[in-house]
């Protein structure tokens, strides 16, 4: 069998390189991301390099599409009823393959159904077969094989699916209004470049007299983009795919969430949000019937792995490996919300943890909600000001340069 050496980075950015045996380099790469590792160069080694397979590149190896959590919410329902109805899982995959309507998926499930009729578990080839799916969904299809409540398991998640699709279309419907305005602005903007300045310029020429700074402005604009202009597109569409790219690589995600973190605000909305992601996977976990050691280190995969708060859940669970307990881990983190220090001690205490956790993750939802909310409600007005006093001020120079040149004419 072919030996494939690697290099990339594991789950916590570091880098990692070493080779693994595989029957083809495609089977090699997917091995390589079921343990968590971002393969940045993957090679054939010893007799086998000659082989045509050649090297994978970089960008074929990021290159996947995301599932959206919608289309996730879909399909946990349809697993949810499936299993509930005890069908053996062959007919569970061809069922979804032939049910969904989501081609990502199909095609994804067709591995899947591959990879078990040669012999592997539904979760091994489920998690081995994954390209879009989020941590939390193939964190819980791992589940498959060990526990008897399934049905109540995916139904439970398919509603927080919704939940968090729900609140994410929240968001981006409020954003519509400031992206129409701020698209509409840009469109003025250029009218006045491409076609006011240019008319307007000659007449200063004409007479002598220097053009107001806005007007000189604008023209030193007007020439930058009809000499440079197709190099100015090429270069920001390139920019656009490489960020595009960047951010499917597990490192630069984790470094864009570490830096989003800090901004006022919007840090601690984007810290609540993952919160009640892993409050919501620890519940799952425990409805499961895990030990809490294994329901938080599996409510820290289901995040991704790389987050602060992901790490915070793996220290807990090994806090109840030392003998102690998870909430002296939690009790010791200043940026937790205390209504969830506070609920998880008691309900670790009392043992009743699978009955609070809901509770405060509703708790968590509402406080998002309204904060989210009140942020949008303020942020219209203020970019619908911000924008509109700026082209306000333009078309105020625009028309002072206007009146010059009236009073020149007469």
């Amino acid at each position: 069998m072919p030996r494939f050496s690697y290099r990339g980075f594991d789950a916590s950015g570091q880098p990692e390189d070493g080779s693994v045996e595989a029957a083809s380099e495609k089977l090699a790469f997917e091995i390589l991301r079921a343990r968590g590792l971002t393969i940045a160069d993957l090679s054939v080694t010893g007799a086998a390099a000659a082989s045509p397979l050649g090297r994978t590149s970089a960008a074929r190896l990021v290159k996947s599409s995301s599932i959206a959590a919608a289309e996730e919410a879909k399909l946990a329902s349809l697993l949810s009823v499936l299993f509930r109805a005890r069908l053996p899982i062959d007919r569970v995959i061809r069922i979804v393959i032939s049910t969904v309507g989501q081609r990502d998926i199909q095609r994804h499930f067709e591995r899947v159904d591959q990879r078990v009729a040669e012999g592997q578990s539904f979760a091994e080839a489920f998690a081995e077969s994954n390209r879009g799916f989020s941590p939390m969904f193939v964190a819980f299809i791992r589940l498959s094989d060990r526990v008897d409540m399934l049905a109540k398991l995916f139904a439970a998640l398919a509603t927080f699916l919704r939940q968090e699709n729900k609140l994410r279309q929240q968001v981006l419907s409020a954003l519509i209004y400031p992206a129409i305005l701020f698209a509409a602005a840009l469109a003025l903007m250029l009218v006045m470049i491409l076609l006011l300045t240019p008319n307007l310029m000659p007449v200063f020429q004409s007479a002598g007299r220097e053009p107001p700074a806005t007007l000189a402005i604008l023209s030193s604009l007007n020439e930058i983009l009809r000499r440079q202009g197709p190099l100015i597109l090429l270069v920001g569409l390139v920019a656009m795919l490489v960020l595009s790219l960047s951010f499917r690589l597990p490192p630069v995600r984790r470094s864009a969430q570490s830096l989003g973190s800090v901004i006022p605000v919007l840090g601690g909305l984007a810290r609540t949000r993952v919160l009640i992601r892993l409050t919501h996977a620890l519940h799952l976990a425990l409805v499961a019937k895990l030990p809490l050691s294994e329901a938080l280190r599996l409510a820290g995969t289901s995040a991704g792995g790389g987050d602060r708060l992901a790490r915070l859940f793996w220290s807990a669970a090994d806090q109840i490996d030392r003998g102690g307990r998870a909430g002296e881990a939690f009790q010791a983190d200043p940026h937790l919300p205390a209504i969830f220090q506070e609920l998880f001690q008691v309900g670790e205490a009392t043992n009743s943890l699978e009955t609070i956790l809901p509770a405060v993750a509703q708790t968590l939802e509402a406080s998002l909600e309204q904060t989210s909310q009140r942020l949008l409600a303020g942020l219209t007005p203020v970019l619908t000001l911000i924008i509109g006093g700026g082209v306000g001020w333009l078309i105020y120079t625009i028309m002072g340069a206007i009146l010059e040149i009236n009073a020149l004419a007469f």
